[in-house]
């Protein structure tokens, strides 16, 4: 169960960036003014995997206070996203 949970996050993640930012292109071609407003971003989503990684490698899994601090993760990062 647990190599299908990380190939399903892995692939989803390379899914996402692949074809939404590739469909996204042909639609209307994509251009990235000012790429320093995508370190704050970068930066936090890197975190986040970073805290993932070390909660999952503490025990071996990931129980439900584990959950909840990657949950609570999620409105971090979209409001570091969007600002």
């Amino acid at each position: 169960m647990t190599e299908a949970v990380i190939a399903g996050v892995i692939g989803s993640y390379a899914y996402n960036m692949t074809m939404s930012l590739g469909v996204g292109a042909l639609v209307d071609p994509i251009s990235i003014t000012d790429a320093g407003l995508l370190h704050a971003p970068l930066i936090a989503i890197l975190t986040l995997l970073g805290v993932a990684i070390m909660l999952g490698a503490r025990r071996g899994s990931l129980d439900r206070r584990d959950a909840f601090a990657l949950l609570a993760g999620y409105p971090v990062f979209v409001i570091v996203a969007l600002l």
